[in-house]
């Protein structure tokens, strides 16, 4: 899953927590920028990559590669 972390609404911190409480196995990629504002928080909520709405299409593409084959 990619996911915005500033929603309108609800904050995409607290969506994370939940989605990473109720499916554990789901490997989410939070996107969001200004660049490492959230990036620490994220990763310690479970998320498996980090990046800003600024990256390459192929950036982010590569990304979505690299965790659904395990990585971070």
């Amino acid at each position: 899953m990619v996911l915005d972390i500033t929603m309108p609404g609800r904050s995409g911190l607290e969506v994370l927590r939940e989605i990473k409480r109720t499916k554990p196995s789901c490997r989410a990629r939070p996107q969001h920028a200004p660049e490492g504002q959230f990036a620490v928080r994220v990763l310690k909520r479970g998320a498996s990559g980090y990046m800003t709405k600024e990256s390459a299409p192929e950036e982010l593409v590569g990304a979505i590669k690299k965790v659904l084959a395990g990585g971070r």
